[in-house]
């Protein structure tokens, strides 16, 4: 799905990302919001593996691997001030 075209630069980068590996979202806008809920996790001091794991649960249809890249993406995208954590 594309994004909206007044959509922030950062959320048109994280959605394209998504769909150049093949990481389907019925909704935009739910999508970038659970990657900024990633970065909340993230800060609170859980890992990168704890992050993915809970994306998986939240998407039961991603794969473990899937999960992972979608967490990568959004901590690119969105939490450059969390420290990379496995």
């Amino acid at each position: 799905m594309p994004a909206a075209a007044n959509a922030d630069p950062g959320d048109t980068a994280f959605l394209s990302s998504l769909d150049q590996i093949g990481i389907q979202y019925p909704n935009p806008t739910d999508a970038v919001a659970s990657a900024r809920e990633v970065c909340d996790y993230l800060a609170q001091g859980h890992t990168t593996n704890q992050a993915a794991r809970g994306v998986k649960n939240a998407n039961p249809e991603l794969s473990l691997t899937k999960a992972s890249q979608f967490v990568a993406i959004a901590r690119a995208t969105y939490c450059n001030q969390v420290p990379a954590a496995s």
